[in-house]
């Protein structure tokens, strides 16, 4: 399997979806920098779709109204809390 930023260098026209942190974009392909430059450079060379802008509000609203229950979960326990949990089971 490619790389990521192989994945991403598609020839301009192509269409990429990218997805993280409970988000998903779908980005056109602008044009490709000959090399690594700054962020703002990079930004101009892609532009999300509105079809992917509009459902990225419509998750943002739903989020806000329905937030997901184990986005408030703190993680692991640590160990004190690992102890705790122990003595409250005996």
């Amino acid at each position: 399997m490619a790389s990521r930023a192989r994945i991403a260098r598609g020839p301009p026209g192509d269409t990429i979806v990218l997805e993280a942190h409970q988000q998903r974009w779908e980005l056109v392909v602008k044009g490709i920098a000959p090399a690594r430059g700054p962020a703002p450079v990079a930004q101009t060379l892609y532009a999300e779709t509105q079809a992917s802008q509009t459902r990225r509000q419509a998750d943002m609203e739903q989020r806000r109204y329905q937030p997901e229950p184990s986005s408030e979960l703190p993680g692991r326990p640590t160990k004190r809390d690992r102890r705790r949990i122990d003595d409250f089971r005996r």
